[in-house]
Parts: structure tokens; sequence; C-alpha cells
């Protein structure tokens, strides 16, 4: 079972449900060193090279054809995730008390807000299983990938919704990306290889 972090804001639509997929760049720099140089290869024969549900192969595009397989350090399908999120804990460090994402705030202020990287698996509320894991390039994601990344969805854009600033999934999803990767180098706009992490509750 592995941790892994989310954002405040995405808390709630885990919570409920509505977000169903995240993707991930970690493991993946020595292809993202040069994206445009691989090709994701899963579609070689497995009695040629290793293929499992949590591995990946490359084929570099230069003269030597070299590959490169790497396991998503998430794991694979079956496996659990649970997650990290902000939360506050008591003086003594000894318990948690409450989670940012749920609008609680302790009027005390002797309790500590701790960041979600510093959650212990003990204090997590959140456990979702592995339903696919893949590897693709970021901006090959689809609108319906964009829904199951917590996208608020609805089947028509009208002028009244434009209005009160509502977004086009994409737009949505690239700013999303782009404010919690960008500063590391993985912005939209350099599309970098990910893994895309399906997942649900279990």
């Amino acid at each position: 079972m592995k941790g892994i972090i989310f954002s405040t804001g995405l808390i709630p639509k885990i919570l409920d449900n509505t977000k169903t997929q995240t993707r991930r760049t970690w493991g993946l720099e020595k292809v993202n060193k040069s994206p445009d140089d691989w090709t994701e290869a899963s579609s070689i024969p497995k009695d040629q090279l290793l293929y499992e549900s949590y591995k990946a192969i490359w084929r570099f595009g230069g003269v030597n054809n070299k590959f490169l397989i790497i396991r998503c350090p998430y794991g694979g399908v079956g496996d659990r995730l649970w997650v990290r999120e902000t939360h506050y804990i008591t003086p003594d460090k000894k318990e948690v008390i409450g989670y940012v994402a749920d609008g609680d705030y302790p009027h005390n202020c002797s309790y500590r807000i701790k960041p979600s990287i510093h959650m212990f698996r003990k204090d997590s509320r959140i456990t979702r299983k592995i339903t696919n894991v893949r590897p693709e390039r970021l901006q090959d994601i689809t609108d319906a990938d964009i829904k199951a990344e917590g996208f608020p969805w609805r089947s028509s854009v009208g002028a009244e919704d434009m209005q009160f600033g509502y977004r086009q999934p994409r737009e949505w999803f690239t700013e999303l990306w782009d404010s919690l990767n960008a500063k590391r180098g993985y912005g939209w706009e350099f599309n970098p290889w990910v893994w895309k992490i399906s997942f649900k509750m279990g």
C-alpha cells in the first residue's frame, strides 16, 4: 500500500467519488529528460520483454533502438493507495483532530496544521484501489478523462455558464495541472510522460 498526496481542493472530489483518476510524473524522470524521443512500447510480445499492470516499456527513437522498463511507483491493478492530505494535530502531535478539506478550522490556536506530506498512514481516512495503470503523454488526456480527474461536468455549456466563469474541461485541467507541476518543469506545454492511474473505493 502506497501513500499518495492530493491537494486540499481535490479531497472532496475523491470523497464523493467524482475523482477517479490521477496523473503523476514520479518515476518517469529518465524518459522526461527528452520525452519526444521515447514512445510507449507495451505492444512488444510478453515473451520478449516483461510487461505487467504496473510496468511499462519505452522504445528510444535513436539509432540504438534501446528499451527502458519502468515500474509505476504507486503499484499496479489491485494495489491500494492511502491518501495524504493537509490536517490538524493536537499540540502533543499524538492525535489528528480534523482535515483542512472539511473546512472545520479549530478555534484553539495551539492546534497545528500539518502538510499532507507529513501525514502518517494511521491518520489517513481515504483508501482507494487501483483499477488501471498506463503511461501516456499528458496532452493525450480526453474530456472523459478530465471528468474522471474531478472536473465539474455538465452535458452542455451555455452563455450563462460562461458568464459566471465556467471553463471548458481542458482549460480547467490545464490550469490545475500547471498550478501543481509547472514549477517542477512539467507544465502542460512540456507535455511530459505521466502515469495515468485509475482508482475506485475498496
